[in-house]
């Protein structure tokens, strides 16, 4: 099904409105409305997050705990016909990169005399240096890389990196579940400006994790969307569709009990709309064999969430987070079962990034 550029743009126009007014429209239903969700930076805290609740805590791990074995057995069962990996030879700039990277940890999380008017800038001292790691470990693994052999895909990945995460600041005024320390001195600009330099890692992170992740499990990087079209009853995308804009609104009216949402009802709303207008889609495109790559999404998703955890966890610039029902069990600054949201988010990711390049 071919779209002409003006309609196109309609329609990305119409997912751009929804992503970003339906949350607001569901506070302004409230009366709750505060100039202080659009603050920069954001400092102002006015959701009152529910306190621990060993029920929904016991509720949520077996539904997490099920779906992880659901994951464990699509990476352990075979799947026949899959191309071998050719391994390749470490690149030499990854040793420099691996220097760098040590360098900016220690920088990170020491407290430098000399070093104290750049202390709240590390972040990108370690992610940059750790995307030409991973690059270099999947060159070891596969042969190639994100970077070496799709250059132009690869750079195009960063300014739409800091677009796709600033989306999910500002979803997250509507739930505040996370908060930005030491950053408190910053005027809106250099907020913005640092912010977006640091952004633009997110998207490169993730499809370098997951080069590295299909090495690991001997699958060749096979790209992140196949080029599959939804094939059923136009009725189920546009189904698709209203949930997640529903699902956007009503996280608005109930920041409290509908929190997961912020990872989930983007995904469910671009599905729908993908699937509507005849393009390629993860999901609703579905077909024997995807689940394993959609899997690896996952947990390279999961798996920068741990490196973003830890790094952040003694770092000057740092987040720490607030969770309704579930506050308890941390590993680093986050909550046990705040891991989760890592699973969908990858899925988001790939999508993302292949839409940038769904082909082969």
């Amino acid at each position: 099904m071919s779209i002409n550029p003006s309609r196109f743009r309609t329609i990305w126009l119409t997912v751009a409105l929804l992503l970003a007014g339906l949350p607001l429209a569901g506070v302004l239903c409230t009366g709750r409305y505060d100039p202080a969700y659009l603050e920069f930076p954001p400092t102002t805290r006015y959701i009152d997050h529910a306190p621990f609740h060993p029920g929904v805590f016991l509720a949520m791990a077996v539904g997490i705990i099920l779906f992880a074995g659901w994951m464990l057995y699509v990476l352990l069962r075979r799947r026949p016909g899959a191309a071998p990996v050719i391994a390749g030879t470490f690149p030499r700039w990854g040793w420099g990169a691996g220097l760098a990277l040590a360098v900016g940890w220690w920088l990170a999380w020491s407290r430098q005399d000399w070093f104290a008017p750049f202390q709240v800038y590390t972040y990108s001292l370690l992610w940059y240096p750790f995307i030409l790691l991973l690059n270099a470990a999947a060159i070891r693994l596969t042969g190639s890389s994100p970077m070496t052999s799709r250059p132009r895909w690869f750079l195009t990945l960063f300014p739409v990196s800091a677009g796709f995460w600033w989306f999910f600041e500002y979803l997250n005024r509507f739930v505040q579940n996370w908060w930005y320390h030491g950053v408190e001195s910053f005027s809106a600009g250099a907020y913005v400006i640092h912010a977006t330099i640091s952004f633009a890692t997110v998207l490169p992170a993730f499809v370098s994790m997951y080069a590295v992740l299909s090495g690991l499990l001997g699958k060749p990087c096979e790209p992140l969307l196949t080029g599959h079209r939804y094939g059923g009853h136009r009725f189920w995308p546009l189904a698709v569709l209203a949930s997640g804009s529903v699902g956007l609104f009503l996280m608005g009216v109930f920041p409290n009990l509908l929190y997961p949402l912020v990872w989930i009802a983007p995904l469910v709303l671009l599905e729908g709309m993908l699937s509507w207008t005849g393009r390629p889609s993860l999901i609703m495109a579905w077909q024997p064999g995807d689940h394993h790559r959609m899997v690896r999404m996952m947990l390279a998703a999961l798996a920068c969430g741990f490196f973003w955890e830890l790094w952040n966890m003694f770092s000057l610039a740092h987040w720490t987070y607030d969770v309704s029902w579930v506050e308890a069990f941390y590993v680093f600054e986050m909550p046990l079962l705040g891991y989760a949201g890592y699973l969908p988010f990858g899925l988001e990711c790939g999508l993302i990034a292949g839409m940038l390049r769904p082909g082969r």
